[in-house]
Parts: structure tokens; C-alpha cells; sequence
């Protein structure tokens, strides 16, 4: 999703007409609408303009997208509260 956005906002730079539910859409499951997630990573994709994929998804997560994150995925538990993690699921917050 991180990097979904920044394909976004580079693309916007470009001048290309795309909001960012037209690249991913969230809310389709259940969380947080995609302007949200993508104003809380602005300031990063800003700064991070030249850099590669590899070199962003070794950066610390901004604290404002982990913080939507945590709390869709908090809502989302306790909506299923019969639902376990697995021991292979990734949590991308950590």
C-alpha cells in the first residue's frame, strides 16, 4: 500500500490526473479511505522523490500512516473477534 501511493504522488508530479483510490483501494476492505493514507505519507514521498522502492520500504513507516493503519486494523479485530493471526502473516505496522 506504501508503495502504491508513492507511485500515486510521483504520478501526480508528472501531471497525470490519478487520485489514490485509482491505484489502491482500501476501503474495499474495510479500512480507512485512500486520501487518508496517502496525506499521512505527503511529507515522506516528498522527501523521498529520488529514491528507490527498496531504499523507501527501508524507512521507518511515517507515525501517521502506522497509526491509521493500527487502528484499522484494531477495528477490523475487534469486528472478528473469532479471528486468530496466523503465524505466517505479515504485520506491516512493526
Amino acid at each position: 500500500m506504501r508503495i502504491a501511493y508513492h507511485l500515486c504522488i510521483r504520478a501526480r508530479r508528472l501531471g497525470y490526473d490519478i487520485e489514490p483510490a485509482e491505484v489502491y483501494s482500501p476501503e474495499r476492505f474495510g479500512m480507512s479511505p485512500a486520501m487518508k493514507y496517502a496525506v499521512a505519507l505527503q511529507a515522506e514521498a516528498k522527501a523521498l522523490v529520488a529514491a528507490t522502492f527498496r531504499q523507501i520500504c527501508s524507512q521507518p513507516i511515517s507515525p501517521g500512516f502506522t497509526a491509521i493503519y493500527q487502528r484499522d486494523q484494531r477495528r477490523w479485530l475487534n469486528a472478528h473477534p473469532e479471528r486468530q493471526r496466523n503465524q505466517d502473516e505479515f504485520d506491516i505496522a512493526t
